[in-house]
């Protein structure tokens, strides 16, 4: 595992050099960049072991969760690099004198905080329309309708807020797909934040029924995008 400080230099360097490049390519003076966004990725070793992890099993449940690389994925044409996946067992059970106390069946993942020596490094999706995931939703279809995308944005008060929105699976077939969360969490009838907010990306998943249940779900990346949204 990448330790807190390791990880935190790591940020800084790249945050040094990111703020550098603006500096001397004068971004400020350009028209915005309404592009595609890259926000996070899980293909590399490091991405993948930064993932926070949370389930029942914290509160007293049984269920099970983990995060880590997939190298299976680099093989793949629509891929072709290593992704994160994102797996584990949901149970409704709990630990006994814990029953009719607590919910249980859930487990989720998040982005995690990139912190610096100046601070959290955060991005400023002022003038994107849309949050794209790239994901491949495995394991029993009637999951597919049970993932959820947790946005948490900051604006310029620091006043911290969190959105959620069910993740729209369209394919059955257990392949990549791009799936486009409109960009609620900045409404056009409320006047945006100027500072820059802080996606903290997290997928949960919640059967309705007993027994255990494997998921599993492996994750590309999330960026952000403008315009109509095009084919899913």
């Amino acid at each position: 595992m990448t330790s807190n400080w390791s990880a935190i230099w790591r940020r800084t360097r790249q945050s040094l050099r990111e703020t550098t490049g603006k500096i001397a390519r004068m971004d400020g003076a350009a028209l915005p960049n309404r592009g595609p966004r890259l926000l996070y990725s899980f293909n590399t070793r490091e991405a993948a072991a930064e993932a926070v992890l949370g389930c029942d099993a914290d509160i007293g449940g049984r269920s099970s969760v983990a995060f880590a690389l997939d190298t299976s994925s680099a093989g793949e044409p629509a891929v072709a690099r290593p992704t994160g996946k994102f797996h584990g067992r949901l149970r409704l059970d709990v630990r006994p004198g814990l029953e009719g106390r607590i919910n249980s069946g859930y487990a989720g993942f998040r982005t995690p905080v990139r912190s610096t020596l100046f601070g959290n490094i955060t991005d400023n999706v002022y003038f994107h329309d849309y949050l794209a995931l790239r994901v491949r939703a495995a394991g029993d279809p009637v999951l597919h309708r049970s993932y959820f995308v947790n946005v948490q944005t900051v604006d310029q008060m620091s006043h911290v807020s969190v959105w959620q929105q069910a993740l729209p699976i369209r394919r059955q077939d257990n392949d990549w797909e791009t799936c486009y969360v409109r960009a609620f969490f900045l409404p056009l009838s409320f006047s945006r934040p100027r500072s820059s907010p802080s996606p903290a990306l997290s997928t949960l998943a919640s059967p309705s029924w007993a027994g255990e249940t494997p998921f599993r779900a492996p994750t590309n990346s999330a960026s952000t995008r403008s315009g109509l949204r095009t084919n899913m």
